[in-house]
């Protein structure tokens, strides 16, 4: 069987952070096999774990999994943006959002955007 994208990605991944499946079970709270499992393409990691394993390998959720699946997506929000965001409506929101956004560390507003990249991709359309 071939390995798939996500597969190979956090296999590297884990070797440049020099961390055995050991040490990032422990860090992500779930069993070695799972990590293994993951490394060996038998499930992909579920949206639970995403976020954490994006920062844990310092990438970002689009280089862990497969990236065709993330491009589908894109264009359909992308096509359906318009419709659903009246920017003038929600422009004070947003500048009080990004305002609170600029004063978070570094790691929180990675956590953030990674959410809401795996929020995005788990919407069915």
């Amino acid at each position: 069987m071939q390995k798939k994208n996500y597969a190979k990605n956090i296999f590297k991944a884990r070797k440049v952070k020099k961390l055995t499946q050991k040490q990032l079970s422990e860090e992500l709270g779930c069993p070695v096999s799972t990590i293994s499992s993951w490394e060996n393409s038998l499930f992909k990691p579920a949206e639970s774990h995403l976020s954490k394993l994006s920062i844990l390998l310092e990438l970002t959720v689009e280089e862990l999994v497969d990236e065709s699946l993330v491009d589908d997506k894109k264009e359909k929000y992308v096509s359906i943006l318009p419709a659903k965001l009246d920017i003038e409506e929600s422009s004070g929101q947003l500048a009080a959002l990004i305002q609170g956004f600029s004063l978070l560390s570094e790691r929180d507003r990675h956590e953030i955007l990674e959410i809401i990249k795996i929020k995005i991709a788990s919407q069915h359309i």
